[in-house]
C-alpha cells in the first residue's frame, strides 16, 4: 500500500495530520461498483480473504461492509488487511474522479476526519 500512497501524494498532508486510518466518503458509481477486485491491487492475503467471502467486485465489498469493523468479521482477515482494503478503496475511488472533483474529495476527507476527532461517526 505504500506504493499506492507514493503515487497519490495528494493524501500525504491528510496522512500526516490524521494518521493512516482516514474516514472517507464512498460514492457508488457504475465504475466503482463494477470494478473487479483486481483493480484494487491488494496483497494476496487480502484479495483471497475477500474472494473466499464471496466478493467479486469493488462494489461487493463496499455494499457488504460499513468500515473496518465489518471487514474484521471476514475469516483470516486482520487489521492490517482491513486497513489495506479501506485505503485501496479510497485511493481507487479517488483515481476515478476528475481533477476538479479530486479537490472536493480531498476537502471532504479532511472534513470527515476533523469531525471524527470530535467523536462524530462518519462513513
Amino acid at each position: 500500500m505504500e506504493q499506492i500512497r507514493r503515487t497519490h501524494g495528494e493524501f500525504d498532508a491528510l496522512y500526516e495530520k490524521y494518521g493512516t486510518r482516514l474516514r472517507f466518503p464512498v460514492y457508488l458509481g457504475k465504475a466503482l461498483t463494477e470494478a473487479p477486485l483486481e483493480d484494487l491491487e491488494l496483497s494476496v492475503r487480502s484479495y483471497n480473504c475477500l474472494k473466499r467471502a464471496g466478493m467479486q467486485t469493488v462494489g461487493d465489498v463496499v455494499e457488504r461492509i460499513n468500515g473496518r469493523t465489518d471487514l474484521l468479521k471476514i475469516r483470516n482477515l486482520g487489521m492490517r488487511s482491513a486497513d489495506e482494503i479501506m485505503e485501496a478503496i479510497m485511493v481507487y475511488q479517488y483515481s476515478l474522479l476528475s481533477d476538479e472533483r479530486k479537490v472536493r474529495y480531498l476537502k471532504r476527507v479532511a472534513e470527515l476526519n476533523r469531525n471524527s476527532t470530535s467523536g462524530q461517526a462518519c462513513g
